[in-house]
């Protein structure tokens, strides 16, 4: 079985991680309110951040996301992306999207919450 994702379970999910740790500690996050949340069916990948006119926006995708834990990863690494954008971190291109302000936020995501690092890129 799917998980039943719409934006609203996101951007509910997205408020949980916000409220733990790395996230609860980084000024820079914003409330879900400000994020757009999209639901979208794309086989080759789980998720994606993007900017688009200045508002931020994570997509999941729903065929590629279809157990909680795939999804709360997705989401973390999505919000890595989020706050990396919103300090001036992320580095663009496709070539370094994971920079290695992502490395060291992503290796305190994983060690937080029992993420296997070698699963979350």
């Amino acid at each position: 079985m799917t998980l039943p994702l719409n934006p609203e379970t996101i951007a509910a999910l997205y408020e949980y991680a916000r409220s733990l740790p790395p996230f609860s500690a980084l000024k820079k996050m914003p409330h879900a309110d400000d994020v757009e949340f999209r639901v979208v069916k794309d086989r080759t990948r789980f998720g994606w951040y993007q900017r688009v006119r200045g508002r931020h926006r994570i997509s999941v995708s729903i065929v590629a996301c279809g157990h909680t834990t795939t999804l709360v990863n997705t989401i973390g690494h999505e919000m890595i992306h989020l706050y990396l954008s919103e300090a001036g971190l992320e580095s663009g291109g496709n070539e370094n999207v994971h920079n290695s302000a992502f490395r060291k936020l992503a290796a305190r995501f994983c060690k937080i919450h029992g993420v296997d690092p070698k699963a979350f890129f």
